[in-house]
């Protein structure tokens, strides 16, 4: 396993490029998931001292440097409740002084902390990509499957208070469920079987699947009641 050590996020860009089977190592809590079935010749890029960690308001919302840990994430009087609670839906203390935001988000994993939070909370994400810099909607990202790019930083355009949940059969368990919605808009991420952006009906479009966490009809039973009675 070879550790590379760019000097700016471009050249991690171009390393990612360079290297096949890179993967980007930021705050580190996901690592063994991220070499697990690599060869040994793989490489991680870390781009851990690289990433800015400040939270600052403006006119256009609340930029979070994709650095910031969940631990300052959780506890930032700058962001509505329910990204701070999602932010603690990471339960080991440990692990939430460790885990990025941009981390937590490039995963992708269906058991996300962040992404609906996020996404009911109209956030775009800032991308350092080989094309250069751009900028994307959180659940435009997810669904493009990219894997190159870096996460700069998170602008949260919409501070209206919602509400996030988190279903699992523990505090340190992988979730079933994480939901979020605010201000009209609804996300569900759901263990084994993908997300949902949109209206509250959303979560219908999801094809669920039995695993470890649940049944799919488990699931998407609790996706229809999460926020009010269950769809028939």
């Amino acid at each position: 396993m070879n550790i590379l050590h760019p000097e700016s996020l471009e050249s991690a860009v171009m390393m990612k490029g360079q290297y096949a089977d890179a993967r980007y190592l930021a705050g580190g809590t996901a690592v063994l998931s991220l070499i697990g079935g690599l060869g040994d010749d793989a490489s991680l890029i870390d781009i851990s001292r690289l990433l800015p960690c400040s939270l600052s308001a403006g006119k256009d919302g609340v930029l979070i440097g994709s650095g910031s840990k969940l631990s300052g994430i959780a506890g930032s009087a700058l962001l509505p409740g329910h990204i701070r609670q999602s932010a603690m839906f990471q339960s080991a203390l440990q692990l939430r002084a460790q885990a990025t935001i941009g981390g937590n988000i490039a995963l992708s994993r269906f058991d996300s902390y962040m992404i609906p939070a996020l996404y009911v909370s109209d956030a775009v994400l800032f991308l350092i990509s080989p094309a250069g810099r751009r900028s994307m909607k959180i659940d435009e990202y997810i669904l493009s499957g990219d894997r190159d790019s870096i996460i700069e930083s998170i602008l949260v355009q919409d501070l209206s208070e919602g509400k996030a949940v988190r279903f699992a059969r523990s505090s340190h368990a992988h979730a079933a469920l994480t939901a979020a919605q605010a201000a009209g808009r609804y996300a569900y991420a759901v263990s084994g079987s993908g997300f949902a952006f949109g209206d509250k009906d959303s979560y219908s479009a999801i094809d669920y699947r039995d695993d470890l966490a649940g049944s799919g009809a488990y699931k998407r039973y609790l996706a229809s009641v999460c926020f009010g009675e269950a769809a028939l």
